[in-house]
């Protein structure tokens, strides 16, 4: 750990402020001073030598010939930006419209499947509930009717052997 004093100047006060610091967070920061620092002097020399070859003047008068060319072109830049606009807003709309026939399609699908397999569903049920009533079946004087099972037994044992 680090004592930092820093000393400022608020409103015409003069205050002291103690800090803890670590040495890391104390390198880290002077590691960035010094990369701000190299990346401004970069940046000076490479203005420098643009000035000294003389490429300001060039950019502003190519800046000038452009201007000059929109003005004879009769706005025709502004023309064009709006078209390209409206050509973007089109194929937006239609990738959005294109995304939605497909996201309808396939909940349509999902839909379709799932109404198979309800109905499918309920159909199993049905059969189960039938067989259900027949195996169940009783006498009027109460007994069970063996004919529905012995046939059920017949069943399995034919599916089993095929």
């Amino acid at each position: 750990m680090l004592l930092v004093v820093i000393s400022f100047q608020i409103l015409g006060y003069a205050a002291i402020m103690c800090k803890t610091v670590t040495y890391k967070q104390l390198a880290s920061s002077a590691e960035k001073q010094r990369e701000f620092y190299r990346n401004a002097k970069h940046v000076k020399k490479y203005k420098k030598s643009i000035n000294q070859q003389g490429h300001r003047s060039n950019s502003f008068n190519a800046r000038e010939l452009l201007e000059s060319e929109d003005v004879a072109d009769g706005g025709d830049r502004a023309s064009q930006k709006k078209m390209k606009y409206k050509k973007n807003a089109r194929n937006l709309k239609e990738l959005y419209e294109k995304k939605h026939d497909e996201q309808e399609r396939g909940r349509m699908e999902k839909e379709a499947m799932m109404q198979a397999k309800k109905t499918e569903r309920e159909a199993a049920e049905a059969r189960r509930r039938a067989l259900k009533e027949k195996i169940y079946k009783k006498t009027r004087s109460g007994q069970p009717v063996m004919k529905y099972k012995i046939e059920r037994m017949l069943e399995s044992i034919h599916g089993s052997t095929t």
